[in-house]
């Protein structure tokens, strides 16, 4: 009988042990610290690669609880390079988007107080006193205000 051989890329996630005083095999370390659940499809209470559809390895934790399942078929090595550089991908375009923030953010902060003060002197310019007195006049007759004097 052959005994299951991993491949060099896979080797880290078995463990060899004894099966008789003369032979070796490997076995699945499930609780191998790099190991990341890829995705599954499962059928009748098993879980299956959706690429080559063998029966997928389970990842365990330090208590033994099954956390997830793997393979280690090209598809499912794939779909982890993908996660992985993707994740790379998001975190430099994350750090080149405060970056570029960084560089034009005091740049192009509006000037607040000076545009209050435009929009004060153009309200202002644009005001029509002599309307606004006659309808305060026809308002109240016996109490007439000027508006000049109410803007300060």
């Amino acid at each position: 009988m052959q005994n299951f051989e991993p491949t060099n890329e896979t080797r880290k996630y078995f463990s060899r042990g004894w099966i008789s005083n003369k032979d070796h095999d490997y076995f699945w370390n499930s609780t191998h610290k790099d190991l990341q659940p890829t995705k599954a499809i499962e059928i009748s209470n098993s879980h299956y690669c959706p690429y080559c559809v063998s029966r997928m390895f389970p990842i365990q934790n330090n208590n033994l609880d099954v956390i997830g399942y793997t393979c280690l078929c090209d598809g499912a090595i794939a779909e982890l390079e993908w996660k992985a550089e993707d994740k790379a991908l998001r975190e430099r375009h994350e750090k080149e988007i405060y970056e570029i923030r960084e560089k034009y953010v005091p740049r192009v902060q509006s000037n607040l107080e000076a545009l209050f003060e435009l929009k004060q002197k153009k309200e202002k310019e644009s005001f029509d006193f002599h309307h606004w007195n006659r309808t305060l006049f026809q308002m109240d007759s016996k109490n007439i205000i000027d508006v000049e004097d109410l803007i300060i």
